[in-house]
């Protein structure tokens, strides 16, 4: 009977550098063989446990061949999951019990559903995310009955369990405390938007011989029998359905029968071009075929057959490899050069991260008049061209020309600026070639309806692109600031002028004041009230900063504006409205403010300046949050590109600053801990936004005012302010559902007793509730009690080598966990970086192996220095210094890496050395030698 060893788990990590499943050694082959055929069998036994094969059945690795791998290609891993039939029709990535093997060992539990990330198309993706919130409302509440009976199963089982977001995290880490915890989680806000959970464990592979592999598995399935045969569909009994084929269950899409070609020609065009530029350029044997292959496929699918006036090429450069690669679907009638019109274009970023499907335009006639106009007129022409074709987004595409083509040239950026609609398949995980064939339906039909509505390759007369900063406007909320308590709790700023209705409906001034006149005439038009209107509804727009105010002399509350007008007919009155997200409220005495209700003081940059002093505002809170559909969103995969760490050390990292609340990373000059941190703060939050991320740095002179809350002069005495700190955990307060990251760079060059006062009790993880408030130091007596709100994730970073810090006192070590961030000399990924930037394998091998040499020196004199103070690989992360665009360089390879010895690193070794300058100048002379 097969069984999996710790010599299977070790081949199956192994064989994890091979590219091809025909790669592997016979060993390698054999413990594929073994694994699967071990889960084929505990499969069947979950089915039984469960309740037998009437009612549920399970599903192994999705396209797996033991003689083949998953079309050629090697798995992610090997797994299974058994399900109950009934939710084959409704509940898709529905409930399952698992076992998944990996170089982590054996991972098996419950997986209420399986994350959108770990599936391929999406198609599927989607389907997951709309299934879940019934999936969760299914599942037992909190407290209920069967929730309290799994938990005291669970406390009794093998285990431990932990409870998590989803499956294939790293092992063995809770971030959830209990059963209940982690179901209202599945059921809030945050839950539904993640869409999966997990209870698992792991078997570590050292310990998986010295398990039952059947018995865990039958315990599995035992444990949770009760919620697999209760979470199900509502409306009926289900068994009664038609057979229908499983979905996808963990990992890859079902099988098509017919047999592709663009999928796998992509894929390994993502896998060998990259060695092929090396070379130089040519008509190459492998890939001028290659490219053919794929022009000829494309050209029989069923849309591109539909549209015989729709001709493909490509390019892969014109006398030199193209840092931009891409196949292109033209329409003849419109262009038949990609320099001009409106085309179809498949664009292979530099990095070659996958390749994006894009409706797009030609660059290069548009801007040779110049750039920055061109790319306003490419902006305001693709705009046009959206608004025809909204219907693309149901395809999957997205309506904005966020793409990053990861190039350094020109025409790659000039890409980016005129792209209409796009949509990105990663390496690794293209879709098949029907899916390929469906987006294709979608994009060309999109593409006709551009071209009949005229958008040709014409300049588009259009408004330029608003490429102004933010505005700055004063605004009263009503008379004598009557109706601001609503309007601050609402979330809202507006205006009155009821009477006349839709403003928006008015598009001049002038409009606007005739309009007033009829329902009030007097002598002088009405400028001032007309001009306010107009401003409210076409000026006025989202991420301008809005200061309220009471009379001529003060200031009572500041935020940014988030949305645009709206005629709110529910409200009794003040009925032209806007959404602002508030950031605070109080009394700052500015003299000298304007009379009327809405004023633009965006263009008297002393009176804004005034206005922030007074406020104690910085130009980083201006920045408008993100609308939830226009996120982009960031997992470790997007995260690890640019990062010079392994990727398991950054999940780690992710997932015990997830269950800590609290993280601190620790390292010594130039490791990157700045750019991990920001990359960590939007891998947590899933998304990138800014305005949720807040950054300050410790200094000596940095106190509990600044941080926290204290006294600050105004003019004419004292008032208390609320601290960045402060303010920034009340909007998070406001916000439950989402999650806040608050850096601070330094953490250990202030004095944290002075600074956090009360809060060091706080921040801890699980203080983090109303009942753990406490009166702030200069809290009145009415105040309520502040406590800091869970999602406010706190990362610190603190430089290892600094001589002039103090150890971090053990209060603090306590509540924070502390990762180190190493140098990344070694690590593929920084030499590929360099590679990038053009710098020759010679150089990549000196910088390695002389800066590694210099770091295991500086390592081993712990009398002196020690680990803490290894030189980080960020002093060489920036290229040669270049002349003007298409020039050669101005700086050599060799002047480049002379320039960071001599002017960065030599003066790091001659601090560090700074008792024995002649071991400094020794090992300037050998990174240099």
């Amino acid at each position: 009977m097969p069984s999996i060893t710790r010599r299977d788990i070790e081949l199956l990590a192994s064989s994890r550098t091979r590219r091809w499943y025909r790669e592997l050694s016979a060993d390698e082959n054999q413990a594929y063989r073994t694994i699967h055929a071990t889960l084929l069998r505990l499969g069947a036994a979950a089915v039984e446990a469960l309740g037998g094969d009437g009612q549920f059945a399970f599903k192994p690795t999705s396209g797996f061949s033991a003689d083949a791998g998953v079309r050629g290609y090697l798995p992610k891993d090997l797994w299974f999951g058994a399900y109950n039939r009934r939710n084959l029709a409704g509940f898709v990535g529905m409930p399952q019990v698992f076992a998944i093997v990996s170089a982590q060992g054996v991972e098996i539990g419950l997986a209420a559903t399986i994350h959108p990330s770990d599936f391929s198309t999406q198609q599927i993706k989607q389907q997951v995310r709309d299934a879940a919130p019934a999936i969760f409302e299914a599942m037992p509440g909190p407290g209920s009955l069967l929730a309290t009976t799994l938990e005291e199963s669970l406390h009794r089982s093998a285990g431990p369990w932990y409870f998590r977001r989803k499956t294939r995290l790293p092992p063995n880490i809770a971030e959830f405390p209990d059963l209940d915890s982690w179901l209202r989680f599945l059921r809030s806000a945050e839950g539904t938007r993640w869409a999966s959970g997990s209870i698992s464990r792991y078997i570590a592979p050292d310990a998986v011989e010295q398990v039952d592999l059947e018995g865990a598995i039958r315990e599995a399935a035992n444990l949770f029998a009760p919620l697999m045969r209760s979470v199900v569909p509502s409306g009926g009994n289900l068994l009664d359905l038609p057979p229908q084929p499983a979905e996808e269950v963990l990992d890859e899409p079902v099988l098509l029968e017919q047999e592709e070609v663009i999928r796998p020609a992509l894929e390994t065009f993502f896998a060998r071009f990259p060695a092929v530029r090396q070379e130089t350029f040519g008509r190459h044997p492998e890939f001028w075929p290659l490219m053919d292959r794929i022009k000829a496929a494309l050209a029989a699918l069923p849309p591109l057959r539909a549209h015989p006036q729709v001709k493909v090429s490509w390019s892969l450069g014109q006398g030199n490899w193209a840092t931009v690669p891409w196949i292109a679907l033209m329409d003849e009638a419109e262009t038949t050069s990609t320099q001009r019109g409106i085309y179809g274009v498949f664009l292979f970023p530099h990095d070659l991260s996958g390749v994006y499907l894009t409706l797009n335009q030609g660059v290069t006639e548009i801007v040779q008049h110049g750039r920055g106009k061109g790319r306003r007129e490419l902006m305001a022409r693709a705009e046009r061209a959206r608004q025809l074709v909204p219907e693309i987004a149901e395809a999957g595409f997205r309506l904005d020309h966020v793409i990053d083509l990861r190039a350094t040239a020109q025409l790659g950026t000039d890409y980016e600026h005129s792209t209409i609609a796009h949509k990105f398949y990663p390496a690794g995980a293209v879709p098949s070639d029907s899916e390929i064939a469906s987006d294709l339906t979608a994009l060309l039909e999109a593409y006709g309806k551009v071209l009949a509505a005229g958008l040709t390759g014409r300049v588009i007369e259009a408004p330029p692109v608003d490429e102004r900063p933010p505005g700055v406007w004063v605004w009263s909320p009503g008379d004598r600031a009557a109706h601001w308590d609503e309007l601050y709790e609402g979330d809202l700023m507006a205006i009155g002028w009821d009477e006349l209705g839709d403003l928006s409906r008015f598009h001049r001034t002038q409009d606007v004041a005739a309009a007033l006149l009829e329902i009030e005439p007097q002598d002088n038009p009405p400028v001032n009230d007309a001009l306010a209107c107009h401003e409210f509804v076409h000026v006025l727009r989202p991420g301008d900063l809005v200061f309220a105010k009471r009379g001529l002399r003060t200031i009572i509350g500041h935020g940014v504006v988030t949305g645009d007008y709206r005629h709110d007919t529910s409200r009794k009155a003040l009925r032209n409205t806007r959404t602002v997200r508030w950031l605070a409220r109080g009394e700052w005495p500015v003299p000298g403010l304007p009379v009327k209700a809405l004023t633009n003081w965006s263009s008297y940059p002393d009176a804004i300046a005034a206005l922030k002093d007074a406020v104690g505002r910085s130009d980083e809170e201006t920045k408008a949050p993100v609308a939830i559909e226009e996120r982009k969103p960031f997992d470790v995969q997007q995260a690890m590109q640019g990062l010079f760490m392994p990727q398991a050390t950054f999940e780690r990292a992710l997932g015990v600053w997830r269950h800590k609340r609290n993280l601190i990373l620790q390292g010594a000059p130039g490791v990157g801990k700045s750019y991990v941190a920001r990359r960590m703060a939007y891998a947590l939050m899933g998304y990138e936004d800014p305005s949720r991320v807040r950054t300050v740095q410790f200094h000596q002179a940095y106190a509990y005012e600044d941080f926290v809350q204290g006294f600050r002069p105004n003019g004419t005495g004292f008032e208390l302010r609320e601290g960045v700190f402060l303010e920034f955990c009340r909007r998070a307060l406001k916000d439950p559902d989402e999650t806040y990251v608050f850096i601070i760079d330094e953490i250990n060059r202030g004095n944290l007793s002075k600074i956090l006062g009360e809060l060091m009790l706080l921040i801890e993880g699980d203080k983090r509730e109303s009942k753990w408030g406490v009166k702030l130091a200069y809290a009145e007596m009415a105040d309520a009690r502040f406590y800091v709100p869970p999602n406010v994730f706190l990362l610190g970073m603190m430089n290892t080598a600094d001589r002039s810090l103090a150890v971090v006192d053990y209060a603090l070590r306590r509540r924070f966990a502390f990762v180190t961030v190493e140098p990344g000399f070694g690590e593929a990924s920084f030499e590929a970086h360099l590679a990038e930037l053009a710098v020759s394998s010679a150089t990549i091998a000196r910088i390695r192996d002389r800066m590694g040499a210099l770091n295991t020196a500086i390592a081993e004199d712990r009398a002196n220095l020690g680990p803490g103070f290894c030189i980080g690989h960020s002093f060489f992360s920036g290229p040669p210094r270049a002349g003007q665009d298409g020039e050669p360089a101005a700086e050599s390879e060799a002047d480049w890496y002379r320039r960071v010895i001599e002017t960065e690193v030599a003066p790091l070794l001659e601090e560090y050395w700074f008792d024995d300058p002649g071991k400094a100048g020794d090992w300037s002379r050998k990174l240099l030698a």
